[in-house]
């Protein structure tokens, strides 16, 4: 896993990105998300670290889901079962049950809804595991590799290339670091897991401050060690170890691949 080519890597994120976009059955996701699980045990990779950093997405699921799970209209909502064009399992065409002040609970939205949310979070975990088990110089000269022909349009590919590079190792990056702000102000006596909605929002406030100041300076950093090795001053970059495919990587993309299209056609 972290010997793969990184062209191999990009090219199964974006085909397993796709695959989960056009699976429309729990069948089809079922099986997209054992192959996330089973490359996420293969790479050995600290999943406490991984599920940790996603706590404020785990927030935005659990929205997402209690919106999707109720309404006060089941009568318009009757004739719209079919929106969102994926299955709600066996929960397909159950009746909204009714709950107090004019509020129906609708299964078939909370199961279209999780859906979603498990279909993004497959994809969000594999792009963490392209971003941890690949060193940035390599990410970067893969992505820089796939856009070389847009050279001939005058096309900045080693500066385009750099920039998702850090914007993609940026993210695990400054969720370690809320980590280890929110740790820092736990230790000074901050409790975020007590009292009302309000006041536990409100302790987050200590946290975000100087976790944004954090953030600008290793950004400021980043742009003083650009400075210092002249990046951008020449017009001809080149690397020390090219890039080449071995038959373990051409055997791994593959698989991949077949990996990704199998669901899709057999069970989407």
């Amino acid at each position: 896993m972290h010997r793969a080519d990184a062209r191999v890597k990009l090219v199964l994120l974006i085909a397993l990105t796709v695959a989960l976009f056009v699976v429309s059955t729990w069948r089809g996701l079922g099986v997209l998300a054992a192959v996330v699980a089973l490359a996420l045990a293969v790479s050995k990779l600290p999943m406490g670290v991984m599920l940790r950093s996603l706590i404020p997405f785990y927030i935005l699921m659990a929205f997402a889901v209690v919106v999707n799970s109720f309404t006060l209209n089941p009568d318009a909502l009757a004739t719209a079962y079919g929106i969102g064009g994926v299955s709600a399992g066996v929960f397909a065409g159950a009746a909204p049950i009714a709950l107090v002040g004019g509020w129906h609970f609708v299964p078939a939205g909370m199961v279209r809804s999780l859906f979603y949310c498990v279909r993004i979070l497959c994809m969000v975990l594999a792009s963490l595991l392209v971003a941890y088990s690949t060193p940035a110089t390599k990410l970067t000269e893969g992505l820089a590799w796939f856009m070389r022909p847009l050279e001939h349009l005058h096309v900045p590919v080693d500066d385009i290339a750099l920039t998702f590079t850090l914007a993609l190792r940026f993210i695990p990056l400054a969720f370690e670091e809320l980590q280890e702000v929110k740790l820092a102000q736990m230790a000074r006596g901050a409790a975020f897991g007590v009292g009302g909605l309000y006041k536990r929002v409100s302790a987050w406030a200590p946290v975000m401050i100087p976790w944004l100041v954090s953030l600008y300076r290793r950004a400021s950093r980043i742009a003083t060690a650009m400075d210092v090795r002249a990046y951008g001053l020449g017009e001809t970059r080149t690397t020390l170890n090219r890039l080449s495919l071995r038959p373990a990587d051409a055997g791994i993309l593959g698989v991949g691949l077949a990996v990704c299209v199998l669901p899709c056609l057999l069970l989407g």
